[in-house]
């Protein structure tokens, strides 16, 4: 059996493995995993201002203008006056990056088969339930530490 520290270890590791792969594949397409969280929160939500995107993504105004000013260079978002309201901007995807969002959830589904698709359904939903109590756990034990910091 793993101990929690071998566990942690793995998992530091995946998650090493996987940043370097998404680096990688997204710089290919001249994008950053920050962009790219950006344009994914835009997929998933429709167009929304700026001060949503930076309450949705937990950084800064002045991070997603910059996130944005980018992402408009690249012509993946466009940033238009909102209808209703003069002093925000509404981000929205470009017909590119709608068609680069596609094909990263197509490529998002098949890398979570050629992953996942092999293990057995018994093994996933026991992982599942393991990874869904270690982010869980994690949020609380950041909650704890921020509140102890203050």
């Amino acid at each position: 059996m793993a101990s929690p520290t071998e566990l942690l270890d793995q998992l530091l590791a995946l998650s090493i493995m996987i940043d370097k792969d998404l680096t990688a594949t997204l710089g290919k397409d001249g994008l950053t995993l920050a962009r790219t969280h950006l344009m994914w929160e835009l997929h998933r939500s429709g167009p929304v201002t700026q001060q949503r995107l930076a309450a949705v993504l937990e950084v800064s105004p002045r991070n997603v203008t910059a996130l944005v000013d980018g992402l408009v260079a690249s012509g993946h978002v466009s940033r238009d006056r909102h209808p209703e309201d003069r002093r925000a901007f509404l981000i929205t995807l470009t017909e590119h990056g709608s068609a680069a969002m596609a094909a990263m959830a197509v490529r998002h589904e098949e890398f979570a088969e050629a992953l996942f698709g092999p293990v057995s359904a018994r093994d996933r939903a026991a992982t599942a339930r393991a990874l869904d109590h270690a982010r869980t756990r994690l949020a609380a034990l950041m909650d704890e530490h921020h509140r102890e910091g203050s």
